[in-house]
């Protein structure tokens, strides 16, 4: 055969490029550098679960495309994929180590290792042999925290306990010894709901008290409300009772300019309550500096109205929320059995407006967060699975709505798995949305890694109301959180635990304070 001899510089070029080609593919194949490169991530420290962003060049938009491990841990899940830019979900194993990423074939590593960290930063246990709860928990400028509860234990870490419940405060240190804790109190029962830090490192707790004597003085007879301040080292500044002759519990309070508005509810009609509609009513109280009532209002109908929560509002005035029985009165528009009822006041305690939310079940407000845009976040619990409610994932679920400045609800989530949650408590994210956090007994639906019985649950949302991320933390018996407190990137939760294996250690008997801090 005869050799065939081209002669045309069109063809030859054509094979010159050709054999180029070839030679380059099979270049790349034995491992000269890839297009694929790694720039960095949204955050140095990750925790097993949290969304994070891979920045960089030549993946690929298809996130099925795109290859992920940490260290030698596969990564299962890629959220979005750009050109330049990966979301994943760290995965359950991952440790610290370079990220790698594969295309087409083809890995690059990263620079730097990604430090893979405990969520859970620290918890700590307080309390003696008899029930405490934890009900507040705010972060000091000294790195420490103040916790505040109720306490019946007359040993281990409580001391000078009056009789029955007192409140109990304590002071943590950054290293979370104790600096210093107060029980206050008199012979009787008295309990704590809600505790705020003040500007001088010192504090107010709200509550009730049943007792007449030791730190109490001017009880008007059952339960009055009892709002106490202490300076910074602990010591009671001033202390006042407020009510009538029947039941005065306050469940919140916030400081104002010139004092403190407190919400709470009375059944009373004497005393230092004016109004009431009957049964149990929303009472606020202004204070002074000096806890001297400015006014009083009630507000409600001839059902049962329990006020939660009070936040002040851009205009000088409050929200005030909770839940109705009443479909009379200040009350319009019930959907059936248990509302939750939010009520607009102006700055000298007036109504504005008022609105009910919820299905033909029962729901309650026990939480509020105002927004930039002079809207409400309100965060509870329902029952329902019609009216304003959607999605219930069976029994009681957390329910979290957005409010605007009218009070219309912008958009609602329900939270929760077959059995029952409830949110008690949110706080701001430092990035943008918020975490309620509450307590969990579902092992299902939105709720994963449930450890038995009740557990606490955070969770973390974005400004629409999607989840971000989400965790049930405890042991195999009943452990609550009450309070969640934004400390910069992490938030501290505040609760009660009855565990002592699981997320817990070292109990001091039946139920304890439990406190611990938790990356966002």
């Amino acid at each position: 055969m005869k050799h065939m001899i081209i002669n045309s510089p069109a063809v030859t070029a054509m094979i010159v490029a050709a054999l180029l080609s070839l030679f380059s593919c099979k270049k790349d194949s034995k491992g000269t550098e890839p297009a694929i490169t790694i720039t960095g991530f949204s955050v140095d420290t990750a925790w097993i679960g949290k969304i994070i962003t891979i920045n960089g060049n030549g993946f690929s938009a298809t996130a099925a495309d795109n290859s992920v491990r940490i260290g030698s841990t596969v990564v299962k899940e890629v959220v979005e994929a750009s050109n330049t830019s990966l979301t994943i979900k760290i995965p359950a194993g991952a440790t610290s180590g370079k990220v790698f990423v594969k295309v087409n074939g083809v890995e690059k590593a990263s620079a730097k290792d990604l430090i893979i960290v405990n969520q859970l930063v620290w918890h700590k246990l307080l309390g003696g042999n008899n029930t405490d709860y934890a009900v507040s928990a705010e972060p000091t400028a000294d790195g420490g925290c103040l916790v505040a509860g109720f306490s019946k234990s007359t040993d281990g870490d409580v001391t000078g306990n009056h009789g029955n419940y007192d409140y109990w405060v304590v002071k943590l240190n950054a290293d979370r010894t104790i600096a210093w804790q107060k029980t206050f109190g008199g012979s009787g029962d008295d309990f704590i709901y809600k505790m705020i830090p003040l500007a001088d490192g010192g504090c107010v707790l709200a509550g009730y008290s049943l007792s007449t004597n030791g730190d109490v003085t001017g009880n008007h007879g059952n339960a009055d409300i009892w709002i106490v301040k202490l300076n910074a080292a602990g010591a009671i500044v001033w202390q006042k009772t407020l009510g009538g002759s029947n039941i005065d519990m306050a469940s919140s309070v916030i400081a104002t300019s010139d004092g403190y508005v407190v919400s709470g509810y009375t059944v009373s009609n004497d005393g230092d309550v004016t109004g009431n509609h009957g049964d149990y009513d929303f009472w606020v109280v202004k204070l002074n500096e000096s806890g001297t009532i400015i006014w009083q209002k009630t507000f409600g109908g001839t059902g049962s109205d329990y006020a939660n929560s009070i936040i002040a509002t851009s205009d000088g005035g409050y929200l005030v929320g909770g839940r109705t029985s009443s479909t009379d009165g200040d009350v319009t528009g019930n959907h059936g059995s248990v509302d939750c009822w939010l009520v607009k006041l102006n700055a000298t305690g007036n109504a504005e407006w008022k609105k009910t939310y919820g299905g033909t079940d029962r729901e309650s407000i026990e939480s509020m967060l105002p927004t930039s845009d002079g809207g409400t976040i309100i965060a509870g619990y329902t029952n329902s699975l019609n009216g304003d409610v959607t999605g219930n994932h069976g029994n009681t679920d957390c329910w979290v709505a957005k409010l605007n400045s009218s009070g219309a609800i912008v958009w609602q989530k329900t939270l929760g798995g077959k059995s029952d949650e409830q949110a008690l408590s949110i706080a701001p994210a430092q990035n943008g949305g918020f975490a309620i956090a509450g307590f969990t007994s579902s092992t299902d639906g939105d709720v994963t890694a449930f450890h038995g019985s009740n557990d606490s649950w955070v969770v973390r949302l974005n400004t629409n109301g999607a989840i971000v991320w989400q965790k049930a933390v405890g042991g195999s018996q009943v452990d609550d959180s009450y309070a969640i407190a934004a400390s910069g990137n992490s938030f501290i939760v505040a609760g009660m635990s009855k565990s002592t294996n699981g997320d817990i250690s070292g109990g001091h008997g039946d139920a304890d304070f439990w406190v611990y801090k938790i990356l966002d």
